[in-house]
């Protein structure tokens, strides 16, 4: 576990409050926040970055339930390779632009003097 004074001012930081969602925000934001550092129960990680990634046969796959029991092998065989391939390649390079956070290595911010 990292203290909090071990981490730079911008890096990124997941910060959830018991039975709330979580937020991210860089360590400077999280010292400057009231709302955050007031309360007891605050979970606070450095923020490991994650990207999402598209696949045309799962996408596919979530509309079969409506479909007939074939269907989803007909419209993939249907659909040439390239073609799926330059689908899932181009939806990818948007989707690289765009990370998502989860809570990585926890960070012990309670015995820390906040007013440094």
């Amino acid at each position: 576990m990292k203290k909090l004074s071990e981490i730079d001012d911008d890096t990124l930081l997941t910060v959830t409050p018991k039975g709330y969602d979580g937020t991210v925000m860089d360590k400077e934001e999280f010292m400057q926040s009231s709302y955050y550092i007031d309360r007891d129960e605050v979970d606070v990680a450095i923020a490991e970055e994650t990207f999402a990634s598209f696949s045309l046969y799962y996408a596919l796959e979530c509309l079969e339930d409506d479909m007939h029991e074939d269907w989803l092998s007909n419209v993939m065989s249907a659909i040439p390779k390239d073609v799926r391939e330059r689908i899932e390649a181009e939806i990818n390079s948007y989707l690289d632009k765009e990370p998502t956070y989860y809570p990585g290595e926890a960070v012990d911010w309670l015995t820390e003097d906040l007013g440094e």
